[in-house]
């Protein structure tokens, strides 16, 4: 299950392209065999990725992709934190626990999308594909990248 926040404003990306981007990482998730395990997608600026990427990998500069892997050791102290009461009284639901968190910087994601690194070529000049299409199809690339390293 995906879950996909935008906490940015410096990007436009359509309701249509978020909802598309849940939906992919939905499908990843459901051909890696771990569906069922939550993660969080959170849409960032390069201000915010450049921190992020600061604080955990002490690199003072914005990236386009951060995972972070869910410690389940961490959760709870030691009680699963994936039991819950089940609201009939039976006893206990088992929840499978999170899987982790995928930070995407849309602004460093749309860069790229213009202008692809890994190909070394103008996508925009081969494509009659819109901006958004292009920046769409990027960010898929990040997010699988980025649930990659999650399992």
């Amino acid at each position: 299950m995906i879950r996909v926040m935008n906490r940015q404003r410096r990007v436009a990306l359509s309701a249509k392209s978020i909802e598309g981007l849940g939906a992919a990482g939905t499908i990843a998730l459901e051909s890696l065999g771990v569906a069922e395990r939550p993660v969080a997608v959170v849409l960032v600026s390069d201000r915010a990725m450049r921190r992020l990427n600061r604080q955990f990998r002490g690199k003072d500069q914005p990236t386009n992709v951060l995972s972070f892997p869910e410690d389940e050791e961490d959760l709870g102290g030691g009680v699963n934190p994936s039991l819950q009461i089940d609201p009939t009284g039976a006893g206990f639901l088992q929840e499978p626990p999170p899987l982790g968190d995928v930070i995407l910087s849309l602004e460093t994601a749309q860069r790229e999308a213009k202008d692809d690194p890994e190909f070394g070529r103008d996508l925009s000049r081969d494509s009659k594909r819109t901006d958004e299409e292009l920046l769409f199809d990027r960010l898929v690339t990040l997010l699988i990248h980025g649930l990659l390293h999650l399992v």
